[in-house]
């Protein structure tokens, strides 16, 4: 059945109904279609963030050329760096080219697109949240394809990798958090279920609340 309308628009359950059912699952295959090494990828990101720094900042004549000299420097190291292996790949390589997606694109991307949408679906419906709509898979470094390079050795291995990756992004972002939350404890009314859930987590975790303090 058609989506019903209230004065031309898509009503805000429907709406709800249509996000619910939305569930995208990307799934990172563990033979990629590009042989790049993960330093010259590394070096191409780079390049094209000192590109958007010219295009999208007012910078003097000095810094433009500190930006210059380092676009210079690494275009030169890219000619002179290998762009695929000599070697055929390991399951090892394949986890860790999928990790340098995970950890250098997607981490930031879903978030913002997240972000994205909920202001846009906010403008017209205030009553609509925003579902989980992504979900990642990879098949690198735990693929039973025949591949006998594949153990549950390199297995637990990747897994143990993508965790470590994603709890230093996570870090990062809440020493970045903690500096803006700056507040003092004693001049703000949070409420008692805050100091009750604040309280339940200094008691698990004692060492992170004492580096919090």
């Amino acid at each position: 059945d058609p989506p019903e309308r209230v004065d031309g628009h898509v009503d805000g359950e429907t709406v709800q109904q249509l996000l619910d059912d939305v569930l995208v699952e990307p799934t990172f295959t563990a033979h990629p279609t590009e042989a790049r090494r993960k330093t010259v990828k590394a070096k191409l990101r780079s390049i094209a963030d000192h590109v958007g720094t010219l295009d999208e900042r007012l910078l003097t004549d000095r810094e433009s050329g500190h930006v210059w000299d380092a676009v210079d420097a690494e275009v030169t190291s890219l000619w002179q760096t290998p762009q695929v292996r000599n070697r055929r790949p390991e399951p090892q390589d394949e986890a860790r080219n999928v990790q340098w997606y995970l950890e250098n694109t997607l981490f930031d991307v879903v978030g913002e697109v997240y972000k994205e949408l909920e202001e846009t679906v906010g403008e017209e419906y205030s009553d609509v949240e925003v579902p989980k709509l992504f979900e990642f898979r990879s098949w690198a470094g735990s693929d039973r394809d025949g591949n006998p390079y594949v153990t549950p050795e390199v297995t637990d291995d990747t897994l143990a990798r993508q965790r470590a990756v994603v709890l230093e992004k996570y870090r990062t972002a809440l020493k970045r958090l903690s500096g803006v939350l700056s507040q003092d404890g004693a001049r703000l009314d949070v409420g008692e279920g805050f100091e009750a859930s604040l309280a339940d987590d200094r008691e698990r975790l004692p060492a992170v609340a004492e580096t919090a303090v």
